[in-house]
């Protein structure tokens, strides 16, 4: 039918009109109008660029809806989205390849939605951004999958950078993309917020004479991004950061997985310069790998700040020093978390802090398990570095030469500081005389235990020779596993700390007095009088409270202070919310 001598003869009326717009497969016309894609070709009548091209044609929110389901496969980009639109395949399994040849979108502007299907093969011949060249506007991308996309240069999967206002990724999968620069994901100068989505084999390619190898899923400048539930698996660069690069941003990680990436240098996982701030808090970054620089992440250059909260750090490996962290420049904060498992083949098993500039600040952490065949089994500090450690444990780590727990060499431009930690159990094989810490740059702040202190500088509060009988790294509560006190230990009452919580977030003191190390020896009450502390003990809350009307001393007197108060009820209740 002609539209045109449709239009022009009233005859045809509603219906007519009506029936040549679905013929063409959209329903047009309008502003805000409903366009329906009903052919899987590139080009012509229903297809999904005759769609993009009549929205385009058409100010206003529009929305592409998809009735057909299947492969569409571009012989060139599609029309560059200019105008507010909404792409939506849900309910459909639709795919949009660029064949390997060529991009498949680029946004210019407007708010642009797309939801429910996967951009595949996407393949610029020159430029950044093989699926997505977002380059102005808001992009908010929804249950999408990316997958083999490539560039020569930047962001296979999606580029975000220019006048681009906004980026949302949610509920989206990047597979098997590759750049020289950014793998999957590369955001600059913009915005962004990445949740709900899974990154695995990426990878971030070597070239010569190019910003290579940076970002095997993610590079980030300039930009300030939240990252929330979120995995990074398997993914790679041949140079530097196998996941995560970030300079001059500001980038929040919330409960996100980094597992098994793995790079060439400066960072098996993430590398962070030039005034990056970064927070991971209850984050997993297990099995990282890296040839010659830290197994985890590096931390460079002044003004750069890492903060790591409630998160668990374990088994990373490097050729290099740090098995997990190494701190040439800026600063590393860690609260609340837990290293283990970790191995350098240089200096420092979990961290390695060893240039002019670089800082660590470590407070209610559990570092057990690391191995470094050089010197700082646990950790190592050096070359004009600083530190500060409060009560923390540092045990059961392994080097080759000094320093089993903590090894602190060179000159320093101030003290490394030692406060309510625990150093048990450590060895080193080629000092055996200081297992536990070496080095004459340490002031002790007072109230550590030292198991085999060699020629530790201490104070008078510092417990030297003392048994901290700690039992086996387990889960005794909060975000990460833990070394719990046994009835031996004698740390428990011994220490002084202004941290009002423990590792596991539960209060401090848990009794007469601060315990020694990450965390507190807390006791709960044979509540049904069975006889052992058995799981109903902890969970009969009921049982207690009835505890405490008697005014049961024995039972019920958690703080130790002779009588039975609030406070022991809210140990209580605090210590069967971190269990």
């Amino acid at each position: 039918m002609n539209m045109n001598s449709c239009m022009a003869a009233p005859a045809c009326g509603l219906g007519g009109l009506v029936g040549a717009a679905l013929a063409v497969g959209v329903l047009a016309g309008t502003a805000g109008a409903q366009l329906v894609v009903t052919s899987l070709a590139d080009g012509g009548v229903g297809t999904l660029r005759e769609a993009i091209a009549q929205a385009e044609a058409s100010p206003g929110l529009d929305e592409i809806l998809f009735g057909v389901s299947g492969e569409i496969v571009l012989t060139e980009t599609l029309p560059i989205i200019n105008e507010d639109l909404t792409i939506d395949a849900s309910g459909r399994v639709v795919t949009v390849s660029g064949g390997n040849a060529v991009r498949v979108f680029i946004v210019d502007g407007g708010d642009v939605i797309m939801r429910g299907f996967s951009i595949v093969d996407g393949a610029p011949e020159s430029g950044s951004g093989g699926g997505i060249d977002h380059n102005a506007g808001t992009l908010t991308v929804e249950d999408m999958v990316f997958r083999g996309n490539t560039t020569t240069r930047v962001g296979a999967g999606i580029v975000s950078s220019s006048d681009a206002e906004m980026l949302t990724v949610r509920r989206c999968t990047f597979d098997d993309n590759s750049a020289i620069q950014s793998g999957a994901l590369h955001i600059a100068d913009t915005n962004a917020l990445i949740e709900d989505s899974v990154f695995t084999n990426n990878t971030a390619l070597f070239q010569f004479f190019s910003a290579a190898g940076l970002g095997g899923a993610t590079a980030i400048f300039n930009s300030s991004v939240q990252i929330r539930n979120t995995v990074y698996d398997g993914n790679r660069s041949e140079r530097t950061a196998g996941t995560i690069s970030a300079s001059n941003s500001t980038v929040h990680l919330t409960d996100v997985e980094i597992r098994d990436s793995r790079s060439e240098d400066d960072g098996g996982a993430s590398q962070f310069v030039a005034g990056a701030d970064i927070t991971y808090t209850r984050c997993l970054l297990v099995g990282n790998s890296c040839d010659r620089g830290p197994g985890l992440m590096q931390v460079q250059d002044i003004g750069t700040r890492v903060t790591i909260i409630d998160s668990m750090i374990a088994d990373n490996r490097t050729n290099g020093g740090g098995g997990a962290i190494a701190v040439p420049a800026g600063t590393l904060v860690v609260r609340g978390s837990t290293f283990f498992d970790n191995h350098a083949r240089v200096d420092g098993g979990a961290i390695n802090v060893n240039r002019v500039g670089g800082r660590l600040e470590m407070s209610n952490t559990t570092v057990s398990g690391n191995t470094a065949e050089r010197s700082g089994g646990g950790i190592s500090i050096g070359a004009d570095a600083t530190a500060i450690i409060d009560s923390s444990t540092i045990a059961f780590n392994t080097a080759q030469n000094s320093g089993g727990g903590l090894n602190v060499s060179g000159s320093v431009v101030a003290p490394v500081e030692l406060g309510n930690t625990i150093f048990a159990g450590n060895t080193a094989i080629g000092n055996p005389g200081a297992p536990d810490i070496i080095g004459s740059q340490i002031t002790s702040l007072g109230f550590n235990l030292y198991e085999n202190p060699g020629p530790a500088v201490t104070v008078m509060t510092d417990l030297l020779g003392a048994d901290a009988d700690l039992q086996p790294l387990a889960e005794n509560g909060g975000p990460a596993p833990t070394h719990g006190l046994g009835e031996a230990s004698e740390a428990i009452d011994a220490g002084s700390t202004a941290l009002e919580v423990d590792q596991r977030g539960l209060p401090r003191p848990f009794g007469a007095g601060v315990d020694i190390g990450a965390i507190e020896r807390t006791v709960i009450p044979d509540v049904d009088l069975a006889g052992p502390v058995e799981t109903v003990d902890v969970f009969d809350v009921a049982a207690f409270l009835e505890i405490v009307r008697g005014n049961d001393v024995e039972a019920g007197d958690l703080t130790r202070d002779g009588e039975v108060t609030i406070t022991d009820v809210r140990l209580f209740l605090r210590v069967v919310a971190g269990l």
